[in-house]
This record gives structure tokens, C-alpha cells and sequence, in this order.
């Protein structure tokens, strides 16, 4: 083993071992996030346990806040032993939690949410809806982390899908809570963007242009009845993204009525209403209508209206046998 201090080069280092963490298991899948709104039988969740051959654990903490999008919907916490005879908060089946380090990731983009919790024996378990975004998250925050720089190597990894429904019923709670939306935002919006991806991966450019533009309009009609309280009656898209524009100061920054507008004329071009037009639609044009839609969501929700993305509503139905035992 040579002497000399590695060499700081945490991106490629990064790369490396995810491409060869992900290659020792092939049953990498993903399950989009819609399908844990609505029910959780029979869906399953992907485990990465990882225990540490080494202490202290480094954390990379850079990569966490400036290289993945880190959001007010995020969360790092540290969960600690409560004195002898303290009570606990309710509801108890939140607060009564052994101490550990809890971290939660949420990406909009990817479609991808991941959970980590790092007990005080140094070990790691990660709970995800996406094998390779699991494993990409491990790698970025654990992996060849100064001072240490410890590699895959140093650490006894398993991983597997598992179905025990109280784990994902955990993973769907902590997800609706990252999620930061109540029933306040009307669910089309998410509807209309996974019907726009469902139909970019048929290969259906125009079907994803029109779901964008409709996943659009229903963000502004919600924004418009935040800020201006009141209905958008007779406004159609264009009318709201001007109302928007002439607000002093900005509401919506102008790079966003930009973008908004772009996404508004795809659907003006000859490729959206293809009669008597020789321009032909393709995936170019869906390419821009998909990324400008996603980014706005994205934006809108956790940077413009941070109301929004700030609290939620967690309903727990009480153990009433635990409760009369007490």
C-alpha cells in the first residue's frame, strides 16, 4: 500500500463504485412513485443494509446539500435517547424512535425517494423506490469520503426487495411527508406529468406535449387561486402567465414566464395540429416540453410557493387496545 494521501477526486471515485455496486445485482427496477400514493398491498421496496468495518462514519456532506438538489422537503435528523421517565410526545408512534441518524431524499426529477437511517452501531439502511438511485445515493454520501477516503471494500453490503408491509407502510408515511402536499394541490398535476413520461417513453411526442401543456395550466390555475384568491374564470394559460408577468415585484421570476411560454407555443407550432403542415413533430420537441415542465413543477413547489412545500398533515389512527392496556 503506498504512503502518499489519496488524491481528492470524490466524483469519479463516486462513479466507480456505484457503476460497480450496481453491477453485482441485476434485479436493479424501479416503481414510480405514483403507485405508493394511492395503495401499498402488494408493492415492495427496495433494502440497502450496509454495516461499517471502520470507525467513525464520514458523511459527505457536500454532496448532500449542493449536488443533490437539497430541498425544505429534506431532511437530516438526529433522533436521541430521552432521559429516564421522560414522556414521550404524541403520537407515540412517531416519536418513539431509537437513536439514530436519519436522513430522507426526495427527487422529482428522477421520480426517486430514498430514506437512510444510521443506527450507533454503524450500520446503514437505506429504504428506496429505485434500486440504482439507492445505490448511486449511498455511494455520493458514504463511499471515498475525506479524511478516511474508506471504499466498498470497508463495508458488508446486502441488498434486496422485500414486501413486509409494515416497512413500506413506513416508507409510505415518511414519503408523504417529504412529498409536503396536501389535498390543497389538485392531483392532476401529477397525473398529467406521469401520463406525459408514460407517453415519452412510447415514443408518443405529440400525447407528451399535450399532457405537459396541461400539467402547465393546472400548476398556474393553482398559483393564480394562492396569490390573486380567486378563480382563474375565462382565463386560459396565456391570460395567466401575463397576469403573473405584470406582478411587481416578480411572483414568478422572468426565466419562468419564459419557460412557461416556451412550453405554451409547442402547442401553436405546425407538429400540434398537424393538418395541412409538412413540420413533423418529433422527439426534440417533447424533449423541451418534458424538461421545462418538470423544472417548473419542481421550482414552483419548493422554491416559489414555500408554503406549500413547508408543512404537512399526518393522520395516525390510535392503538386503542395499546392505549387501554397503558
Amino acid at each position: 500500500m503506498e504512503s502518499q494521501a489519496p488524491q481528492l477526486n470524490h466524483t469519479s471515485d463516486a462513479i466507480t463504485s456505484w457503476r460497480r455496486l450496481s453491477l453485482e445485482d441485476s434485479r436493479a427496477k424501479k416503481i414510480p412513485l405514483l403507485s405508493y400514493y394511492d395503495k401499498t398491498e402488494d408493492l415492495e421496496v427496495f433494502q440497502l443494509t450496509a454495516k461499517a468495518t471502520f470507525r467513525p462514519i464520514d458523511l459527505n456532506i457536500f454532496a448532500l446539500t449542493e449536488t443533490m438538489n437539497w430541498s425544505l422537503s429534506d431532511r437530516m435528523r438526529f433522533w436521541y435517547a430521552g432521559g429516564e421517565g421522560e414522556s414521550l410526545p404524541q403520537p407515540k408512534e412517531i416519536f418513539d424512535v431509537k437513536p439514530q441518524l436519519f436522513l430522507r431524499k426526495l427527487d422529482t426529477e428522477e421520480d426517486a425517494f430514498c430514506q437512510c437511517q444510521i443506527d450507533m452501531h454503524g450500520e446503514v439502511l437505506m429504504l428506496s423506490n429505485d434500486s440504482k438511485y439507492a445505490e448511486g445515493f449511498f455511494v455520493r454520501v458514504f463511499v471515498n469520503v475525506p479524511p478516511s477516503f474508506h471504499g466498498l471494500d470497508d463495508w458488508e453490503i446486502s441488498k434486496e426487495w422485500i414486501r413486509a408491509p409494515l416497512i413500506v407502510a413506513g416508507f409510505c408515511g415518511s414519503l408523504s411527508g417529504a412529498r409536503g402536499w396536501t389535498d390543497r394541490i389538485p392531483p392532476g398535476i401529477e397525473r398529467s406529468i406521469e401520463e406525459a413520461k408514460t407517453n415519452y417513453d412510447s415514443g408518443k411526442w405529440n400525447p407528451c406535449v399535450v399532457m405537459c401543456r396541461r400539467a402547465l395550466e393546472e400548476i398556474m390555475q393553482f398559483a393564480y387561486r394562492r396569490f390573486f384568491e380567486q378563480e382563474p374564470k375565462g382565463l386560459d394559460l396565456n391570460d395567466i402567465i401575463r397576469k403573473f408577468e405584470k406582478e411587481k415585484p416578480h411572483v414568478i421570476p422572468k426565466h419562468w414566464i419564459g419557460a412557461l411560454d416556451s412550453v405554451r407555443n409547442i402547442g401553436n407550432v405546425p407538429g400540434a395540429h398537424p393538418a395541412g403542415s409538412d413540420y413533423v413533430f418529433t422527439r426534440v420537441d417533447a424533449d423541451l416540453a418534458l424538461l421545462q415542465t418538470v423544472a417548473f413543477r419542481e421550482a414552483y413547489f419548493s422554491k416559489i410557493d414555500r408554503d406549500v412545500d413547508s408543512y404537512y398533515v399526518l393522520e395516525i389512527e390510535p392503538n386503542k387496545e395499546a392505549e387501554e392496556n397503558a
